[in-house]
């Protein structure tokens, strides 16, 4: 398959098999962020860095209340 431009992989992205993964599908740039928000050098507040360690699965949602466009939340958040 031919494409124009560049291909940027974001979400569910959390190391480095993933990232490897992504490349051999042929992603040209994959992007891990959440992974780093409870990281010490953040600059996240620190209730949220604690919400989304204390977070389990049970605390998702998937919906497009917000923005017409489905998107994952924590519930803690809403």
């Amino acid at each position: 398959m031919k494409r124009n431009g560049i291909a940027i992989l974001a979400g569910s992205i959390s190391d480095g098999k993933d990232i490897a993964a992504a490349e051999a599908l042929g992603a040209d740039f994959v992007y891990m962020g959440t992974r780093f928000i409870a990281a010490e050098e953040s600059l996240a507040s620190k209730e949220y860095q604690n919400m989304l360690i204390d977070s389990t699965i049970e605390d998702l949602i998937y919906t497009d209340a917000f923005s017409g466009v489905n998107a994952n939340y924590l519930m803690p958040s809403i």
